[in-house]
């Protein structure tokens, strides 16, 4: 979320909360001028969860991030930026159209975990089939949502918006076993 209130209507000033035992006071730091009792309630409250779609897409971003690190994770970074070259050195072996590096980065793969060349990349092909099939539908879903939050004029649509998403996340990932 982009700031809060305060920040938003006044961008060059800030404030603070100040602490004085079991009271809190409202502190005002900056070169503008402090805005008078009047100003304040003439100001459109509140802004809502998402007052712009910068702070809305920050937020779809975030929630897809959670979805798909429940995938990757579970694995160092250098393995999984290796999947998709993996994944293609595996079909290749499998359609025997394999070059002698793609063989190698298998079977030296193989070797390791006890698995035959075939096995083995049959395996990857199985897991990247779901990972990719996966990353496809997280894709529509950031695109179709981005979409919708450029419509969106105010914070309760973009909120809508995000909900709407959010739900189709939760079905998607219940469907691969993963919890949104």
């Amino acid at each position: 979320m982009s700031g809060n209130k305060l920040s938003h209507y006044f961008p060059n000033n800030e404030w603070a909360w100040m602490s004085e035992g079991d009271y809190a006071t409202l502190q005002w730091f900056g070169p503008d001028e402090k805005p008078t009792e009047a100003e304040l309630d003439a100001l459109e409250w509140p802004l809502g969860l998402y007052p712009d779609t910068q702070s809305a897409r920050a937020a779809m971003l975030g929630f897809i991030e959670r979805l798909t690190d429940q995938v990757t994770s579970q694995y160092p970074k250098a393995e999984v930026s290796a999947w998709p070259s993996k994944a293609e050195a595996a079909r290749a072996v499998i359609a025997d159209t394999a070059r002698a590096d793609q063989v190698l980065l298998i079977q030296d793969e193989a070797d390791i975990v006890g698995a035959t060349l075939a096995d083995q990349a049959a395996a990857i092909v199985s897991n990247a089939s779901v990972f990719e099939a996966i990353v496809a539908k997280v894709s529509g879903l950031r695109q179709a949502t981005d979409k919708a939050l450029l419509l969106a004029t105010t914070s309760a649509e973009r909120e809508a918006v995000l909900d709407a998403a959010t739900i189709q996340a939760t079905e998607m990932a219940t469907a691969y076993g993963l919890i949104a």
